[in-house]
C-alpha cells in the first residue's frame, strides 16, 4: 500500500523528512511563515506547499486532496510546554492552542485511513484536545490510553 500524506504546520520539513525516510509520500504541506515555507520548498521540492494560515485554507482545497490517506501534523506546542510559564494546566491562554481544531477539521474533511499528531505531553490537560479525541473516536479512529493512534490495522469503519 502506498501512503500519501499531508504535513500540517510543516515548519521547514522535519516531519516530512521522517515520513519520506519511512517511504511515505508527502504530497502536500501547509506552513504559515513565508521564510520557513521557502526553506521547506528547498528541502522538499516535490511537495506542493501551501504558504497560508491553515484557518484560511478552504474546505474545498482539502476536499481536492483525494489521494491523501495520512494526515500528519505538529500543531504549535509553545502554549502547552512546561517552559511557558504564562499558562496554568487548567487555563491555556495561547491562541495557537486552538489550532488543534484545524487539525481536526482537516481530518474530518479528508477522512484519511491514518492520522498522526505530534505535540508535548501537557496537551492532554487541554479541554479542546480532550474534545478532539472524542471527535476522532466518533469518526471511527481508535486511540489507546496514551492518546496515540494504533496504526496496526485499518483505522476507519471498524467497530
Amino acid at each position: 500500500m502506498r501512503i500519501n500524506a499531508i504535513d500540517l504546520f510543516s515548519g521547514c520539513g522535519g516531519l516530512t523528512e521522517g515520513l519520506e525516510q519511512s517511504e511515505i509520500n508527502v504530497e502536500y504541506a501547509i506552513e504559515l511563515d513565508r521564510k520557513i515555507s521557502n526553506i521547506y520548498a528547498t528541502n522538499h521540492p516535490n511537495v506542493k506547499i501551501i504558504n497560508s494560515d491553515i484557518q484560511k485554507v478552504t474546505d474545498t482545497t482539502f476536499k481536492q486532496m483525494e489521494n491523501v490517506n495520512l494526515v500528519a501534523g505538529c500543531p504549535p506546542c509553545q502554549g502547552f510546554t512546561q517552559m511557558n510559564r504564562n499558562n496554568k494546566r487548567s487555563n491555556y491562554k495561547d491562541s495557537r492552542n486552538m489550532l488543534i481544531q484545524e487539525y481536526l477539521r482537516v481530518v474530518k474533511i479528508i477522512s484519511p485511513e491514518f492520522i498522526m499528531m505530534e505535540n508535548v505531553p501537557q496537551i492532554v490537560h487541554f479541554n479542546k484536545f480532550k474534545e478532539m479525541l472524542v471527535a476522532l473516536k466518533r469518526c471511527g479512529y481508535f486511540l489507546d490510553l496514551n492518546c496515540q493512534i494504533k496504526c496496526n490495522t485499518t483505522l476507519k469503519n471498524i467497530s
